[in-house]
C-alpha cells in the first residue's frame, strides 16, 4: 500500500545567538492509511519540530528546513501554495497540540471557534447547523456542560477542558491524517481513556494518526508501529510487538526498562545514565554513544546508518547484531 505521508530525510534547525540547533535530523518515516504510528523519545528530541514541520507550522525565522521533503499524497507539503495548504489544513491534515493553554484565541468563544473550523471548510453549513455539531463534538470528547461551555471563553475553561476543546476541534472534520502531540496529557484517566477510544474510531474510518507521547503504556495500547527517536535522529522504528518483545537499539531497551511495573513494584527503577547532548554541539559518531554500555570505538567515531533489521525494522547501531537478546 501507498503510504499516505512520507517524510523523506527532513533536516530542521533553529537559529540562536549561540549558533545553529539541530531540531530534526535527516529523518525519514511513513505513515499508512488506518494506522497509528507512535513517535517516542526524550523531550527535545525532535518529536513536536517534526509534528510542526508537517503542518507547515514552523516559525520561520528562526526555524529553518535545511534539506528533505514531506510528501502527503504524493505532494510535497513543502512547496505548496499558503492557500493550498489551508485548504488542506483541518479538512484533510489536522494537529492536537501540545500546549492546550497556547493554542485557542483568547478572544473568541470555544464555540464559534469550533463552528468556524467546520464553516470555513463548508460554507454551505448555517450558523446554527456547526454550533449544534460543535455541542455534538464536546459532548465526544466528555465536556462536562457542553451547552455552556459553548458560550465560554478559553480562560474560563482548565486545561483540561481546552485540550478537549483542541481535540474536538481537530477531530471533527474526519481528517485523513491527525497528528496528535501527547494529546492526553492534562486529561484525568477517565476522559483519556475516552479520547484514545475516539482516535481509535477516527483509525477505523482509515484515519491515518500520528501518535506522540512520552506514555509507552499509551504506546502499546494504541499504536500499530514505533519510531524512536533520541537527539533529532530516528534510532530505531518496528512494529509495536517486536519492539516491545526485542528492543534492538541500547536507547530503546533504557526506555523500556526505565516503565514501572505493576508485576513488579518492589524492583528497583532503571535508569539510563548521563544526559542527552546538545543539540548545538552533537559528537560527531552515535548520539547515544556517551551513555551507551556496548559503545565501542567506531560509534564514538562515526554515525551508524539507519539500516533494515529484519520485516518492517530498521535500527540505527554499529552492533545491534551483537548485542545479547
Amino acid at each position: 500500500m501507498q503510504p499516505l505521508v512520507q517524510i523523506r530525510n527532513l533536516s530542521v534547525v533553529f537559529d540562536t545567538e549561540d549558533g545553529p540547533l539541530m531540531a530534526v535530523d535527516d529523518l525519514s518515516v511513513e505513515l499508512r492509511r488506518g494506522e497509528v504510528l507512535g513517535l517516542v523519545g526524550e523531550s527535545g528530541c525532535g518529536k513536536s519540530v517534526t509534528a510542526l514541520a508537517l503542518m507547515r507550522l514552523l516559525p520561520r525565522p528562526p526555524a529553518r528546513i535545511l534539506s528533505g521533503a514531506i510528501l502527503f499524497e504524493g505532494a510535497d507539503l513543502l512547496d505548496l501554495p499558503v492557500a493550498q495548504l489551508r485548504s488542506l489544513r483541518g479538512r484533510r491534515l489536522s494537529m492536537i497540540f501540545q500546549e492546550p493553554m497556547n493554542a485557542l484565541s483568547p478572544l473568541h468563544k470555544v464555540g464559534d471557534q469550533l463552528a468556524e473550523t467546520l464553516i470555513l471548510h463548508d460554507p454551505k453549513i448555517s450558523g446554527a447547523e456547526a454550533r449544534n455539531r460543535a455541542r455534538e463534538w464536546l459532548v465526544r470528547v466528555g465536556m462536562p456542560d457542553p451547552e455552556l461551555r459553548l458560550d465560554d471563553y478559553p480562560h474560563q475553561l482548565s486545561g483540561g477542558m481546552r485540550q478537549r476543546v483542541m481535540i474536538a476541534m481537530a477531530l471533527m472534520l474526519h481528517p485523513d491524517v491527525v497528528i496528535a502531540d501527547e494529546p492526553t496529557t492534562a486529561l484525568d484517566v477517565t476522559v483519556q481513556a475516552q479520547i484514545l477510544d475516539l482516535l481509535r474510531a477516527m483509525r477505523e474510518r482509515d484515519t491515518a494518526v500520528l501518535f506522540i507521547t512520552h506514555d509507552l503504556g499509551v504506546v502499546w495500547e494504541m499504536c500499530d508501529r514505533v519510531a524512536v527517536m533520541y537527539a533529532a535522529r530516528i534510532v530505531e522504528q518496528a512494529q509495536r510487538t517486536a519492539l516491545f518483545d526485542r528492543p534492538r537499539h541500547p536507547y530503546t531497551r533504557g526506555l523500556l526498562r526505565s516503565v514501572v511495573s505493576l508485576a513488579n513494584r518492589d524492583a528497583t527503577l532503571t535508569t539510563i545514565e548521563g544526559q542527552v547532548p546538545s543539540a548545538l554541539h552533537y559528537p560527531p559518531g552515535c548520539r547515544f554513544a556517551p551513555r551507551c554500555p556496548f559503545a565501542q570505538p567506531r560509534c564514538i567515531e562515526s554515525i551508524p546508518p539507519l539500516e533494515s533489521a529484519g520485516e518492517e525494522r530498521l535500527v540505527a547501531c554499529w552492533r545491534w547484531r551483537e548485542l545479547p537478546r
